[in-house]
C-alpha cells in the first residue's frame, strides 16, 4: 500500500467548491464495532440535547464482498513512489512495499454524516470533525474513521481548456447524426479497426467480458448503445437523495458520453462507433458513483467498486477523481485488482500543475493521460499532449482525449474533451484484450499495454510524467501478446512471483518491475537519471552498478 495523508479537498481548476455535506467513513472490524459506532453517533433521543460526542443518523452499513486489510497511512503526501532518486551506490530505491503494522481485517463500513446538506453541524456542541475522527478511531472494533470525500467528473466542453486544438467535426451539440461518423480517436490513433467484424484481421473473442462504468449513469434506449437486451445492467448506491438520479437515466450526459467511446454500436448506419462496436461481445454494468450533477462522495465510489466486482466485471472505468486519498477506497480497487479485476481511471485535468488525483494515482490503478490530434496522423503533433492533462509521477498511459465526439441523452451526440475522454479508450481496449487473451492476469494485460505503446511526439523515448509510458495501441498489444504469451508480453503471474497483484502493481514508470522476465520490461527511458535497468535472476528489475574504477599506483597517484 501507497502512504497518504488524510483526505484534503484542494481547490482544482476542473473540481469547484467541496461538498457542503461533511461525513465520515468508519470501517469496523466485527458486530460489536459496528454496534460501538453505532452507539456513539445515535445517542438516545433522551440524551442528545447533552451529548458530548456523536455526529448523526447514518447510512445503512456497506458489508464488503471479503474482509479487506485497510491500514492507516502514515503521514505524508503524493503516491509514495520515489522516482529517479539513487542512492550513493547507484541502486534505485527499486520495487518495495512499505512496512506497515499488523491491522484487523475490515468487514465494511458506515457513512456517518457531521453535517446536514447546508454544512451546519448536526449537533451544535460537537462541531469538530477532526476531533470527532480521532474518537471514532479509539473506538473498539473500528479499523479507520477518515474524512469523506467529492469526486467530479473529469471534462468540459471541448476547446473551453484546449487552445488551438481541431474544432468539433460535428459542430457542439447534434441532434442527430445520419450516418455513423468516423473519430479521429478510434480510426486514427488507437489500431483496432482492422479486427472488427469484416476487418483485414478479424479476431474471434475467447471468451465473454463486462466492463464496468463507475460515472453518472446511462441513457438506456439510445440508438446507439446496448441496451438490456444485450446483457446490460446496472447499479444505484443506496442511501442518495432523489436529485442523484438512477443508473439508468444519466441526467449529466458524462457517462453516455464515456460509454459511448467505449461500446457504441457499429454498422446501424446512424451516430458514431465505439472501441467495441459489437454489443454481442461484451457486456456494460453501470455503476452511478457521480449524481446527475456531475459529483459524487468517496463512499458511494467504494459501493459501486464492490458492485462491479460482484457482477463479474473485468475491468472498472472510472472517468473521475478527487484530489485527496481515502483508506477504505485505495483497499476497495486493491481488493478488486487481487480478484482480477483491471481497474483504468483519468488522471485529471488540471495540468500542467503537478499534483494526484485518486483513484488513478493509487498504484493499482492504471492512470490514463490525454492526447490531441493535433495536424493529422503523420504530423508532428499528432498524438501531442492535451493542454490539460494532468502530469505526476502515476501517470501510465495516454489515450484521445480532445475533441472526442460520442453518445449523449436522448439520441443526441456532441464533441467533449478531457482525460474522461481518454480513458474509455484504454479501458475498452484493455477489456478487448482480455476477451482474446483470457488466460493472462490484469496485472500482465496492463504491462502489456504498457510494453506495446506508441511512442508520442516527446523529445526523448521511455516514460516521463506527462505521457506515462506512451500512447494505447491496440493492435500492438495485440501482436505483442499473440507472439510473446502472457508471460513475455506482461511479465510473470503473481503466482509465479508468490505475490498478489496489489502487491507486484508499482504504478507509473515503475508498474512493471516485479515479475520481469527480460531486460525490456525494465526499461524505463534514456533519461540518464533512470540509470541502466535491468532483469535480475530474481524478476525484479534493478538499476546496473557501475563497476568500481582501479586504485591508483605509481606514478597514475
Amino acid at each position: 500500500m501507497v502512504r497518504h495523508t488524510s483526505l484534503v479537498l484542494l481547490g482544482l481548476g476542473t473540481f469547484g467548491s467541496a461538498l457542503a455535506q461533511q461525513s465520515i467513513l468508519v470501517g469496523f472490524s466485527d458486530e460489536a464495532g459496528l454496534e460501538a459506532v453505532l452507539e456513539r453517533v445515535n445517542p438516545p433521543p433522551d440524551e442528545v440535547g447533552a451529548f458530548s460526542g456523536g455526529v448523526g443518523a447514518t447510512k445503512e452499513p456497506t458489508m464488503f464482498r471479503r474482509p479487506l486489510k485497510v491500514a492507516r497511512k502514515a503521514t505524508g503526501s503524493g503516491s509514495g513512489r520515489k522516482l529517479g532518486i539513487f542512492d550513493g551506490t547507484g541502486n534505485s530505491p527499486g520495487p518495495t512495499e512499505p512496512a506497515e503494522s499488523e491491522t484487523e481485517l475490515t468487514i465494511g463500513f458506515l457513512r456517518v454524516d457531521f453535517t446536514d446538506e447546508d454544512g451546519l453541524p448536526i449537533y451544535s456542541n460537537n462541531t469538530d470533525i477532526d476531533k470527532e475522527i480521532d474518537a471514532l478511531n479509539l473506538l473498539p472494533g473500528v479499523t479507520i474513521a477518515e474524512l469523506n470525500g467529492e469526486v467530479k467528473a473529469l471534462d468540459f466542453p471541448t476547446n473551453v481548456k484546449e487552445g488551438n486544438v481541431r474544432g468539433s467535426s460535428l459542430q457542439g451539440q447534434i441532434e442527430r447524426v445520419l450516418a455513423e461518423a468516423e473519430t479521429w480517436g478510434i480510426f486514427e490513433m488507437i489500431n483496432i479497426t482492422q479486427f472488427w467484424a469484416g476487418g483485414s484481421q478479424e479476431v474471434t473473442p475467447q471468451s465473454d467480458v463486462t466492463i464496468c462504468v463507475i460515472d453518472t449513469g446511462y441513457d438506456r434506449g439510445h440508438d446507439d448503445l446496448p441496451d438490456t437486451s444485450d446483457g446490460l445492467t446496472g447499479f444505484t448506491p443506496p442511501g442518495q437523495g432523489g436529485s442523484f438520479g438512477v443508473w439508468d437515466d444519466d441526467g449529466s450526459s458524462h457517462g453516455t458520453h464515456v460509454a459511448g467511446t467505449i461500446g457504441a454500436i457499429g454498422s446501424n448506419g446512424v451516430g458514431v462507433v465505439g472501441v467495441n462496436p459489437d454489443p454481442s461481445k461484451f457486456k456494460f454494468r453501470i455503476g452511478k458513483g457521480l449524481g446527475d450533477s456531475g459529483s459524487g462522495s468517496y463512499s458511494g465510489i467504494i459501493d459501486c467498486i464492490e458492485d462491479c466486482v460482484a457482477n463479474g466485471a473485468d475491468v472498472i472505468s472510472m472517468s473521475l477523481g478527487g484530489s485527496g486519498s481515502t483508506n477504505l477506497m485505495e483497499s476497495a480497487c486493491e481488493a478488486a485488482y487481487d480478484d482480477g479485476v483491471l481497474v483504468i481511471a483519468a488522471a485529471g485535468n488540471d495540468g500542467p500543475s503537478e499534483s494526484y488525483l485518486y483513484p488513478a494515482s493509487y498504484p493499482v490503478v492504471m492512470s490514463v493521460a490525454s492526447v490531441q490530434r493535433g495536424s493529422g496522423p503523420d504530423t508532428n503533433s499528432f498524438g501531442r499532449a492535451s493542454s490539460f492533462t494532468q502530469p505526476n509521477d502515476q501517470v501510465e498511459i495516454a489515450g484521445p482525449g480532445s475533441d472526442v465526439v460520442s453518445t449523449t441523452p436522448n439520441d443526441n451526440y456532441d464533441s467533449y474533451s478531457g482525460t474522461s475522454m481518454a480513458t474509455p479508450h484504454v479501458s475498452a481496449v484493455a477489456a478487448w484484450l482480455i476477451s482474446l487473451f483470457p488466460n493472462c492476469e490484469a496485472n500482465q494485460i496492463r504491462n502489456a499495454m504498457i510494453n506495446s505503446s506508441q511512442e508520442p511526439p516527446r523529445a526523448a523515448d521511455g516514460w516521463d510524467k506527462l505521457y506515462g509510458h506512451g500512447i494505447i495501441d491496440a493492435g500492438a498489444a495485440y501482436s505483442l501478446l499473440s507472439s510473446a504469451n502472457c508471460v513475455g508480453a506482461g511479465g510473470l503471474s503473481s503466482s509465479e512471483v508468490g505475490k498478489t497483484q496489489s502487491q507486484m502493481a508499482q504504478g507509473g514508470a515503475y508498474q512493471r518491475d516485479i515479475g520481469c522476465t527480460v531486460d525490456a520490461h525494465c526499461y524505463i527511458g534514456s533519461d540518464p537519471n533512470f540509470g541502466t535497468r535491468y532483469c535480475t535472476d530474481t524478476k525484479i528489475c534493478a538499476v546496473k552498478v557501475p563497476s568500481p574504477s582501479p586504485p591508483c599506483v605509481g606514478t597514475d597517484v
